[in-house]
């Protein structure tokens, strides 16, 4: 043997000294702590999977959203663009109504055609839509009535 390590006298005395029970009582107990501590690291790293798992579906979902707002904002400046265009149209459409309330004012039914004569015009050069246009000849046929009941249109 080695002079580096001491050599190990076990008498009969010490062996006889070893309390066994108090040695498997403290290996029992050491053995329950051990579990408990897996069980609990267990649980840990249970609760972190889980934990990791929220994390990358909320980030999953973010990202789907950010997408998702990205594809509905792509349009904003044509939405614009379509909003002046149709501002611009509404304007022309109430002028052009504006210009049929005249024919309340009209003194002779001849006035009260020129009027709505001038308004379709107007609004086939605007290129009105035909619905518009329809809309408009209703508008101007019935205040030419009621200014006009005796004469048809």
């Amino acid at each position: 043997m080695s002079d580096k390590y001491p050599k190990l006298n076990i008498t009969e005395e010490a062996f006889a000294n070893l309390d066994i029970p108090k040695f498997v009582e403290s290996r029992n107990n050491l053995n329950t702590a051990l579990k408990n501590t897996n069980t609990q690291i267990n649980e840990i790293y249970t609760q972190l999977i889980e934990t990791n798992r929220a994390k990358h579906q909320r980030e999953v979902e973010s990202h789907e959203a950010l997408i998702q707002i990205a594809e509905n904002t792509k349009g904003i400046k044509e939405l614009v663009s379509l909003v002046r265009d149709g501002n611009e149209i509404n304007k022309q459409t109430f002028e052009l109504i504006q210009k049929l309330q005249t024919i309340m004012t009209a003194e002779t039914p001849e006035e009260g055609e020129t009027i709505i004569r001038e308004v379709l015009d107007t609004a086939n050069q605007a290129n009105e839509d035909f619905e518009t246009i329809q809309t408009l000849i209703g508008y101007g046929k019935m205040l030419f009535k009621l200014v006009f009941p005796d004469i048809e249109i």
